[in-house]
């Protein structure tokens, strides 16, 4: 019995180290073959795979002190501005409409103080000559 076990192994490990010597035999490692060509111009394309998060190495709070819609961008991520550059333009209709406004208003408060003189002049001429004189010198 221990002879036939003692066979058993003996036999496995002959199989063994001949499967290892047959796989080397076969997978042997050859030297690399070397290709000499000519160099030409051509399209040279690499692509990166990576996973991750991206942080920004220097960041800037950009502000501005009036708000609207923006009717352009002058930049790109990552252009270097200069100071006083423009950066983006915003629609000028809405500040021309108050603009406008502001014009009718005060053409409003003009014709306004026209009236009111007009209305004042008679009853005022009598009591006072010098009542709209010293009105008008008056800033």
């Amino acid at each position: 019995m221990k002879l036939l076990i003692s066979g058993f192994v003996l036999a496995s490990i002959l199989l063994i180290i001949g499967s290892c010597g047959f796989y080397f035999y076969k997978c042997k490692i050859s030297e690399p073959e070397w290709v000499i060509r000519r160099a030409d111009r051509g399209e040279v394309r690499q692509i990166v795979s990576a996973t991750g998060s991206l942080a920004a190495s220097n960041t800037v709070e950009v502000g501005c002190q009036i708000s609207g819609i923006i009717a352009s961008i002058c930049v790109d991520f990552n252009d270097r501005v200069i100071a006083g550059q423009q950066i983006a333009m915003l629609d000028p209709v809405v500040f021309d409409a108050q603009l406008e406004q502001a014009r009718a208003n005060l053409e409003g408060a003009r014709a306004d103080e026209s009236n009111l003189k007009s209305k004042l002049a008679p009853s005022l001429s009598q009591e006072s000559g010098n009542f709209f004189r010293d009105i008008q010198e008056k800033p």
